[in-house]
């Protein structure tokens, strides 16, 4: 019996020594893993890209727009390229939808915050047959893919608007410009795109720049940058002059980036900027033997070739002073903005994105002008173009939902006395006579005539509800004025310009009201740019 129930008591002993065994494997609930890590070190929206120590936000925004009397991209007035013939061949509504999606990396390193941020774009316009939308050296975003359509659907463009490194207060890559001032469009949210401050939000400018961090608000920004120019014309070729469009450029290879310098000051009180850049004009060969001195070999069969010789090189530059202040004693997030512009050899940089203007009116008038860094004939050197321009607006909260901005600029295209007296653009003296717009017999012969200098002005009024937090609906009306130097003179086109036939026309300013309406999301604390 005793035998019996040692058995099994060590039966039981065994079954439970094997359960014991059997139950340590089975498995236990493990602790929750945190795949989405908050990253505080860079304020709000940044987490940590698992298994690294970098840090990473994503932003966006998307808009849809209607307009018109816009042209292509629809942010730009329709007063140039065959847009601005303004005959029944031109859509004057447009449309665009915009998808934008920010990257912005970040990580901790010896030397401070390693910092790379990329934009990706993706845009549809309406489009319409024959007309391509200007784009303006330096402010527009490299193309990555096109797609277009022969109809009134436009195309399809694949941009990359910023594309930058930041590290030790370096700037490598494509950046909304250092040198752009404050108080331009972008500044005041408006829709349409800046016409007189040199503005690159929409598209950027590489650029590679070292950022001085004073203290107390204050930084001294310095570097080089890729030129944003106009054309460096030679009025001794045929038919560069035209109607609404930038004259033939004979502007040599980059042989210098543009420098620049840049002071701006960000306090509780505003911000205020001020920025110097310097440009290099060059072009390319003089383009035949008929010029006093041609050396011997420069033949006509050898006209743009090494032996015709070239104009001397001459820099160029550019200054502007900005400020945006804020004035809560009216309502709470007004402000006023002030800035100016003062360019010679650097027309983008003097009177902004401003392209050459061709508006035409009823009963064949057209006000027109040419937008050039610098000119020349065979010969000669090069006479550098001085452009200047002012802006200023104001902006009102009625509510923190609604707002209103008034914005209005200035700006002025000049040739020196030596163009202008010499007739160079109506084919005298060194210019040639086969241009595609003439002054009318006779005229061109008086001193001063023959003046291609304009100036264009614009008073905007935008309207923004914001019915949610980052949800926009925006309308704005736009009037702009081109004054041309050819006012009240004669002049024949040789060259047809969309529907405008060539012939006699009457030269005089002329203006035009434009519309845009936006809806606009955005987040991620994406600004918008």
């Amino acid at each position: 019996m005793k035998m019996v129930k040692s058995l099994l008591l060590g039966s039981a002993a065994g079954m439970v020594a094997v359960a014991g065994a059997q139950a340590a494997d089975l498995p236990v609930k493990a602790k929750p893993v945190e795949y989405v890590k908050i990253c505080s070190l860079y304020g709000d929206g940044f987490y940590y890209i698992p298994g690294t120590d970098t840090c990473i936000k994503i932003a966006g925004l998307i808009w849809a727009e209607f307009s018109w009397n816009h042209q292509g991209g629809n942010e730009n007035p329709a007063w140039t390229t065959i847009a601005g013939a303004r005959d029944r061949s031109i859509s004057q509504y447009n449309s665009r939808a915009r998808d934008d999606l920010d990257l912005d990396a970040r990580t901790q390193t010896a030397f401070g915050t390693l910092r790379s941020f990329g934009r990706f774009r993706a845009e549809v316009t309406s489009g319409q047959p024959g007309v391509v939308a200007t784009g303006q050296t330096g402010t527009t975003a490299p193309v990555v893919g096109t797609g277009a359509s022969s109809t009134n659907e436009g195309g399809i463009a694949l941009q990359a608007p910023r594309a930058f490194v930041q590290w030790a207060g370096f700037t490598f890559g494509r950046v909304k410009s250092f040198s752009d001032p404050v108080a331009n469009c972008a500044d005041w949210r408006l829709l349409q795109g800046c016409q007189v401050a040199a503005d690159t939000t929409g598209g950027g400018n590489n650029e590679f720049t070292y950022t001085w961090e004073i203290g107390n608000g204050m930084t001294f920004n310095f570097g080089f940058a890729d030129r944003r120019v106009d054309p460096v014309t030679n009025l001794s070729n045929p038919g560069v002059v035209s109607v609404g469009a930038g004259p033939t450029s004979s502007v040599s290879g980059v042989q210098t980036p543009m420098f620049l310098a840049n002071f701006r000051v960000a306090q509780a009180w505003g911000t205020a900027s001020a920025s110097f850049v310097a440009n290099d004009n060059t072009a390319t060969y003089y383009s035949n033997t008929n010029f006093v001195g041609a050396p011997a070999a420069c033949t006509a069969a050898a006209g743009g070739t090494t032996v015709c010789g070239h104009p001397n090189d001459k820099w160029g530059f550019a200054g502007n002073a900005s400020a945006m202040i804020n004035v809560p004693f009216i309502s709470q997030g007004d402000r006023i903005g002030l800035g100016l512009q003062y360019a010679v050899g650097a027309t983008k940089l003097g009177a902004g994105n401003v392209a050459s203007p061709g508006l035409f009116g009823g009963g064949n008038n057209v006000a027109v002008g040419s937008s050039t860094d610098a000119v020349f004939v065979n010969g000669g050197q090069l006479e550098l173009t001085t452009s200047w321009s002012f802006q200023g607006g104001f902006e009102h909260w009625f509510t923190p939902q609604w707002s209103f901005v008034l914005y209005g600029a200035y700006a002025e295209v000049n040739y020196n006395s030596r163009v202008v007296n010499n007739g160079w653009f109506c084919g005298q003296n060194g210019g040639n006579v086969a241009q595609n717009i003439m002054l009318a017999t006779g005229a061109a012969t008086a001193v001063g005539a023959c003046n291609p200098s304009f100036s264009f002005f614009q008073v905007l009024g935008t309207l923004s509800w914001y019915v949610a937090p980052n949800f926009r609906l925006a309308g704005e009306v736009a009037y702009t004025q081109v004054n041309t130097a050819y006012n009240n003179q004669a002049i024949t086109l040789t060259k047809a310009q969309g529907l405008r036939p060539v012939g006699a026309y009457q030269a005089n300013d002329q203006g035009i009201v434009s519309f845009i309406f936006r809806a606009q999301r955005t987040w991620g604390n994406n600004i918008g740019g």
